[in-house]
């Protein structure tokens, strides 16, 4: 979903969200009685930039910029099974961490993605 831009001589400039969605879900058996499971969600969302050059009509050799600008959530769950004395039942315990983060990358350690990219039609 990108929109380009003529600059003109055949280069364009693009730009277009970028986003992205994990979860995972683990359990750790730590000792006999003693499990931790936890499941983490991360959503992110950022802007997509760059140049492109048209070498043919439907060949492009681009240069992305590293996300301008990036919004994520990160939800983390963490359930703990610990056990207790003899002969007492084992309890349960929660954790939930919920994050929010925006963030640029205009920064020292700028990198750049050149590649190919084929146009299908006209």
């Amino acid at each position: 979903m990108r929109k380009y831009k003529y600059l003109g001589a055949g280069f364009y400039f693009f730009a277009g969200p970028e986003l992205e969605w994990t979860y995972s879900d683990q359990t750790q058996d730590q000792t006999v009685d003693y499990r931790q499971d936890e499941r983490v969600s991360n959503f992110d969302l950022g802007i997509e930039t760059g140049v492109a050059y048209a070498l043919s009509r439907h060949w492009q050799l681009e240069v992305e910029f590293p996300n301008v600008l990036e919004a994520s959530y990160q939800h983390q769950n963490y359930t703990y099974n610990i056990p207790t004395q003899a002969g007492v039942t084992p309890y349960e315990t929660h954790q939930v961490y919920n994050s929010y983060n925006f963030a640029t990358s205009l920064s020292t350690d700028f990198q750049l993605v050149v590649g190919l990219r084929y146009l299908i039609g006209s």
